[in-house]
Order: structure tokens, then sequence, then C-alpha cells
């Protein structure tokens, strides 16, 4: 016969405790990919600037491809690795890596949009990429990435509304607070 355990609040509330803390370990562990990908961006945009002040003008943006691509294939192969190691994912887990790919997927059709239309996508792109952040920062109730989440709406709307001549540099700032400071901060996380 099966006997049911009714759990006070206070249990149910330590039950939920230890899930969100879980959750957060688990994604301290990916911590790895707001480095990489903070570096590489800063990369592409360093490259971009340096293009442009060097009058090549045709290859300014040929960083931005080889950057997406290379992330592309080593956050891949990170992601098998991790999902190896730990056997199972959380709801949590899923729920954010959900947010990460309908942002993937909806920067993937907002940059060929905004470029075809001849606008800088830096500053959108930076706005766009304060949701995923604000919101794994809220799901994990890690306060550094909503930090690094609505710095990147910030410096997003001064790249389009007040500096749009220094968007590509703002952008390197925006990779510094949204994801390389609170990506080192979340690496240093134990369980």
């Amino acid at each position: 016969m099966k006997t049911e355990t009714t759990l006070n609040p206070s249990e149910s509330l330590n039950i939920i405790t230890e899930m969100v803390d879980q959750a957060r370990f688990n994604f301290s562990k990916n911590a790895f990919y707001f480095i990489m990908w903070g570096i590489l961006l800063t990369g592409a945009s360093a490259f971009q600037i340096a293009a442009l002040q060097l009058d090549l003008t045709n290859y300014f943006w040929i960083g931005w491809p080889i950057v997406g691509l290379l992330g592309g294939v080593i956050s891949a192969i990170k992601a098998q690795k991790i999902a190896a190691e730990q056997g199972h994912q959380t709801h949590i887990d899923k729920m954010y890596g959900m947010i990460w790919i309908i942002y993937f997927i909806t920067l993937i059709l907002l940059i060929p949009a905004l470029v075809s239309n001849h606008m800088d996508p830096a500053g959108y792109i930076m706005i766009l990429t304060g949701l995923p952040t604000v919101l794994t920062g809220k799901l994990i109730r890690f306060n550094a990435l909503v930090v690094g989440g609505v710095s990147f709406w910030i410096i997003g709307i001064a790249a389009i509304f007040f500096l749009p001549e220094l968007a590509t540099v703002l952008f390197i700032g925006s990779m510094i607070t949204g994801y390389l400071i609170p990506g080192f901060m979340m690496r240093a996380i134990k369980q």
C-alpha cells in the first residue's frame, strides 16, 4: 500500500530552494559560454574597428561570421560534453536552454533584416541580448546576470539613439559588463 507524505510549507520551500541552488550550480558550469562568447564577440568588434581604421572597408565584417561559426561549433561540442557529464536536466535547465535557442533564432532573423536595410545591428543586438540574459539571471537568482542584461539594454539604447558612431566600441563595453564580468563571477560559484 502506498502512503503519501504531506510536506509543510517550510519543507516545500526548502525543496524548491535546493532545486534552484542545484540549477544555479549546474548553470555555473555553463559560465564557459558567457566567457567564450564575450571574448569572441569582443574580438570581432576589435577586428571591425581595426579594419575600418586601416581603411579595409571591404573586410571589416569578416570577423563576425568567423566568430559566429567558431563559437557555434565550440558551443555545440561543449554542450554535448556538459550533457554527458551531468546526465540529466532540471526543468530550469531546460527552460533557460530554450530561452537561448529562441534568442539565437531571433538573432539569426534580425541581423540580415537590419543589414539589408543598411542599419547597424549592434544596438539592436545589445537590446535583444538583454532579454535572455535578464531572464536567465532571474531564473537562477543570479543578480550579476540581471545587471549584465540591464547593461545590454542601456548600452544598446545609447548606441542607437545617442552615440551611433560609437556603436562598435559600446558593443565591446556591453560584452564586458553583460557577459564577461557575470561569466567570471558565475564560474566562481561552487556547490
